[in-house]
């Protein structure tokens, strides 16, 4: 995992936030690209620099994204040097998102609300990069926002960006809400925390008891193993004379939502011995108009070819970031080859994202890849009724 670290003899510039804006994260904010004008909980504000929309994105002035997010003010940062963004968020989730001038980089650090510790990390690739605009740094409010666990959308007939707190009700999808169970605890032997998703509100409540079952006991298994085997652990120390650290279990989750698509990412972290831990992560797609679990597979049109599709697509970037220095991948016959008829994916944001695991196709200091394709990129070979649940 990687930890965030503030390096000795670098200056950071602070982003002072003016005392009006709230420094709590609000239930409801809008805002109007082109406009200074913006609202938090039905109440009107101007801001000092208006929203732009580029390639799609709308992007903020980072002391008000940040604010109204619940950012802590004195811990966010602009390396000016290095072009490094760093914020602090404390609330439904408790991270560090870094960002970097120049780059689509994303690094989002879970951190324990108590101890500020590290828990987990990963890293995604955007398809935006930060901009700089008359002296002031803006963010790509979506890439942001759904790192903080907000749902975003966009009010096409009020030509706005509404951004919803965690939990609430307009931030469900079709009713359906994902809430956190928290499991924590610290022993001698294990170091537990496991904010468990538990999903409400879907008419097919057999389904619904299905997954949130499944979630449940795939973490309680991971758990149960760990307890069990660190005795073996514990002997091994002896008889070969290395030190013993207590096990690690932390489990988090991402919800998106897209249309009456529901994505539930659930990420789990073990640490049981040895040069690092062991991250992976299980994927739940959900529509929630009809009550049923959707496969990559019954996206598409028969015989629709999808896959050479995605393949063609995935190898374009691998190849575009190894060039740029921004990836590293394995290559020859430990490298991409094709994802399979039903590959991992989440929906997030008109964009499909196919997942690979640690080592799938790149070394472990890589993370976890994502490719996210655009739902238009493939528009002829989606189902009609598909493509009417997602918009």
């Amino acid at each position: 995992m990687k930890k965030l670290m503030v390096l000795i003899g670098v200056l950071l510039l602070v982003i002072i936030l003016p005392g009006s804006v709230m420094a709590a994260p609000a239930e409801k904010i809008v805002f109007y690209p082109g406009n200074s004008k913006y609202i938090i909980n039905d109440t009107e504000l101007t801001m000092d620099a208006m929203p732009f929309i580029i390639g799609g994105r709308t992007y903020l002035p980072v002391k008000f994204l940040t604010s109204v997010l619940g950012a802590e003010d004195k811990l966010t940062f602009w390396d000016k040097p290095t072009g490094t963004v760093s914020l602090y968020f404390r609330g439904n989730k408790n991270v560090d998102i870094i960002l970097h001038m120049g780059s689509q980089q994303l690094e989002i650090n879970y951190l324990d609300a108590e101890t500020n510790k590290v828990l987990n990390s990963k890293t995604a690739f955007m398809d935006v990069m930060p901009v700089l605009r008359d002296g002031l740094l803006y963010l790509p409010a979506r890439w942001v926002a759904e790192a903080c666990g907000f749902a975003v959308k966009w009010d096409s007939n009020t030509q706005s960006i509404m951004v919803y707190a965690p939990g609430t009700k307009e931030a469900s999808t079709n009713g359906v809400i994902v809430c956190a169970r928290e499991i924590k605890s610290t022993t001698d032997q294990l170091e537990l925390n496991m904010q468990i998703p538990i999903i409400t509100g879907m008419t097919n409540k057999s389904l619904q008891e299905k997954i949130n079952k499944e979630v449940l006991d795939k973490a309680l298994q991971t758990k149960n193993e760990l307890e069990s085997s660190y005795k073996e652990y514990t002997t091994s120390a002896k008889e070969f004379d290395f030190p013993v650290y207590p096990f690690q279990l932390y489990v988090a989750y991402e919800a998106y939502t897209s249309g009456g698509v529901l994505s539930l990412v659930v990420e789990t972290y073990q640490y049981s011995g040895g040069a690092h831990g062991l991250t992976w992560r299980d994927y739940y797609n959900l529509d929630t108009q009809n009550g049923r679990q959707l496969s990559l597979q019954e996206l598409f049109k028969d015989n629709a070819g999808y896959i050479n599709t995605i393949n063609g697509e995935i190898q374009k970037r691998i190849t575009d970031q190894i060039n740029s220095g921004q990836g590293m991948y394995f290559e020859g016959d430990e490298g991409f080859k094709t994802i399979s008829a039903n590959h991992p994916f989440y929906i997030n944001d008109n964009h499909i994202v196919l997942c690979f695991g640690q080592y799938e196709i790149a070394p472990y200091a890589a993370g976890m890849p994502e490719f996210q394709l655009p739902i238009d990129m493939l528009s002829q070979q989606w189902r009609e009724d598909f493509l009417n649940l997602v918009q």
